[in-house]
């Protein structure tokens, strides 16, 4: 699909906002999580409600500069949504974003 309709990869947000638009979500609501540099960079150029960086190889500075909201270590972190004290901070945040942690329909392909 990506190739089919030339979007733009990373740092470009045009595969992520595909994605929320078939999935009819609005970017603003929605909850992206990424361990790439270049994918936190596209979704937040593609003006994501919430951003979370995965910092697998401990650059949890690097993915704040490249535009995540939130930064963990490890997804583990995010089980117990929505009491972690990590996201006591975006408490009022979260009232107005829809989360999505559901995978992407199968149109949305990384290949």
């Amino acid at each position: 699909m990506i190739k089919e309709q030339h979007l733009a990869g990373k740092p470009a947000p045009d595969t992520f906002l595909t994605a929320a638009k078939l999935l009819a979500v609005e970017p603003r609501r929605a909850v992206i999580i990424e361990d790439a540099l270049s994918g936190v960079q596209a979704e937040s150029n593609g003006n994501f409600g919430l951003v979370i960086g995965v910092a697998r190889k401990g650059n949890a500075e690097e993915l704040k500069h490249h535009g995540a909201h939130l930064v963990v270590n490890d997804l583990a972190e995010l089980v117990d949504w929505p009491n972690p004290p990590l996201f006591r901070g975006v408490a009022l945040r979260r009232r107005r974003i829809t989360n999505i942690f559901a995978a992407a329909p199968a149109e949305v392909s990384h290949r």
